[in-house]
């Protein structure tokens, strides 16, 4: 359970592992798909906290260094910008480290 749960569930194409046991899996069959616990929190780490904690240090930086509010926050939410764009340049390599797996 926790953050997943059937109120958050939509049909999504992931790639899995294939299980060790060698069971026959068809297209489209309705399977359980998990990951690790470790990888789940690394998921919320890249998707959530870093962001977070970019935007709140530039918008603390800004402010402390006499930049008025509205620049300090128009500077907070643009340092999104680049984050996202290399979290894009890097999906390849940041998809490795999450795998799905099936039951």
């Amino acid at each position: 359970k926790g953050p997943c749960n059937m109120t958050v569930m939509e049909e999504k194409i992931v790639k899995v592992r294939k299980p060790e046991d060698e069971q026959s899996y068809v297209t489209g069959q309705q399977v359980t798909v998990f990951m690790d616990g470790k990888m789940g929190f690394r998921a919320v780490f890249f998707g959530y906290i870093l962001p977070f904690l970019l935007v709140l240090t530039v918008l603390m930086v800004g402010l402390v260094s006499g930049m008025s509010e509205g620049f300090s926050g128009l500077s907070a939410l643009l340092v999104l910008v680049p984050y996202y764009l290399l979290v894009y340049v890097f999906r390849d390599r940041l998809s490795k480290r999450f795998q799905f797996y099936i039951r």
